[in-house]
């Protein structure tokens, strides 16, 4: 709903990591944002849960070299970091872990994937996907075969399908390079808030987007019912879910 002098009403549906992000960069543009989340609290996929008096993240948690805007927000919100526990890969035809595999990490495997990078989709590493869409539309496994990178899949293949982004057969090369340029693997960054390696929020990833939360107008256990469009505006028509 627009308001006075520019300012309008926002209704910000969800309060995931996404909608927390939204809602807190209108309301420092200088408008009102509502945020409406129909569970019972924030955080969606980057929420945590306290066992025993330890944190358990139940969705996001790793965060690399690459993580530089989550950082710089962690630092303004004055909260601590951690390194992760470190991950293994379990052979279940073993039956014993072993590290991930460093088959991806010779010096011609670099150099032929960042000439790739520079010459084909070299803003890769910015945010969205639409800019490298086109080059990477194929198959990640197709394309990877199909550049000599078979190595990559067997360095980050693991990783990637673990962390519930599917199989490299089913998914365009767009998100899997997206997911390994992630991972500061691949970047000359030697480290982010003192950490060479992968690191967390201390207390549980969670705390991060319920400190966020703590200063925006969240409304939860709110079910949309109807949205409506007219010139002009928005209206949005939602009830309280009642739990016990």
């Amino acid at each position: 709903m627009p308001g006075g002098q520019g300012v309008k009403t926002v209704i910000v549906i969800g309060a995931g990591a996404s909608g927390l992000t939204a809602a807190r960069a209108l309301e420092k543009a200088g408008h009102r944002a509502i945020v409406l989340e129909r569970g019972g609290e924030v955080g969606g996929k980057c929420a945590s849960v306290d066992i025993d008096g330890h944190a358990f993240d139940l969705g996001g948690h790793v965060c690399t070299t690459e993580y530089r805007r989550l950082a710089a927000l962690a630092t303004e919100l004055g909260l601590d970091t951690e390194p992760t526990t470190p991950h293994r890969v379990f052979d279940a035809q073993a039956g014993r872990s072993r590290p991930q595999s460093s088959a991806f990490f010779t010096y011609e495997n670099f150099q032929r994937y960042r000439h790739l990078r520079d010459t084909r989709f070299p803003r890769l590493g910015e945010p969205g996907l639409a800019h490298s869409a086109k080059a990477l539309s194929a198959p990640a496994r197709q394309w990877l075969e199909s550049h000599g990178l078979e190595a990559m899949a067997e360095s980050f293949g693991a990783g990637y399908t673990a962390a519930g982004y599917g199989s490299l057969d089913e998914i365009p090369a767009l998100y899997f390079l997206k997911y390994a340029e992630m991972t500061g693997l691949l970047s000359s960054a030697r480290d982010l808030l003192g950490h060479a390696g992968s690191f967390t929020i201390k207390g549980g990833f969670g705390t991060l987007w319920q400190k966020v939360a703590q200063d925006l107008d969240i409304r939860l256990n709110v079910e949309i019912e109807q949205i409506v469009r007219n010139a002009g505006q928005v209206r949005v028509r939602a009830c309280l879910l009642y739990t016990s």
